[in-house]
């Protein structure tokens, strides 16, 4: 397995709804712009917390935060 940036990083990190820029299609996560591809069935919602939960090529997967518990 290769550990990169992102792998080490980046996945498994949280970011509020205001982390993402949907004009402009990016998210910022530690300080760094990225662009992002939403799981399926995710939509974007005020007030909501979202996992990176991959990294494909140059773009984050992201998903909504279980903020169940």
């Amino acid at each position: 397995m290769v550990v990169n940036f992102e792998l080490k990083n980046i996945i498994g990190q949280t970011v509020p709804y205001t982390a993402f820029d949907k004009k402009e299609e990016l998210v910022e996560v530690i300080g760094n712009f990225y662009h992002y591809c939403l799981a399926k069935d995710t939509l974007l919602q005020p007030g909501k917390h979202y996992l990176i939960e991959a990294a494909d090529g140059n773009q984050l997967i992201i998903r909504e935060a279980d903020t169940k518990g």
